[in-house]
């Protein structure tokens, strides 16, 4: 069922992307014994991140349950506080994630705060989910864009 649920994260990061610049969209589902108990992805830049969008929506019920989210949550300070404070706070026993978020402020800091918080923490690959991420990470860690170019040519390198 994991990835079932990690599928769903991805798709609510697919319903806002593009939108939530210079942050990655993102999804994120709240689930216990087989109820979804909060879906949110993540609406703009400043705005509170998917994964505290779902806790808030789960409420209560959000103790002892599974967090999944398309990419690690946020370990540092922002415009907004660190994702993996409000996954804590909530009670939440397990997180699995598609991504690492490459950022340097995250990249395994997330998963390593939540491990150190005694909440298991499991990472599972979706190739839809690198590929999507993608641009995100590129900009993030070499500061240019993603840019892919199709150009019709002659043999002779005439464009």
């Amino acid at each position: 069922m994991d990835h079932y649920y990690l599928n769903l994260a991805y798709h609510l990061a697919l319903q806002n992307a593009g939108k939530t610049s210079p942050n990655p969209s993102v999804g994120a589902v709240v689930v216990k014994d087989g109820q979804i108990l909060g879906a949110a992805f993540h609406p703009a830049a400043g705005e509170p991140h998917a994964e505290v969008l779902a806790l808030r929506k789960a409420g209560s019920a959000a103790e002892n349950a599974t967090l999944y989210s398309s990419l690690e949550p946020c370990a540092h300070e922002g415009k907004t506080p660190p994702c993996v404070n409000a996954i804590r706070s909530a009670g939440i026993k397990r997180v699995v994630f598609a991504a690492i978020d490459r950022n340097p402020m995250v990249n395994g800091k997330g998963q390593q705060q939540l491990r150190a918080a005694k909440i298991d923490v499991d990472q599972i690959g979706l190739p839809p989910v690198d590929h999507f991420y993608a641009p995100y990470f590129q900009s993030i860690q070499i500061g240019r864009p993603y840019i892919i170019a199709k150009v019709g040519a002659t043999a002779n390198g005439i464009i």
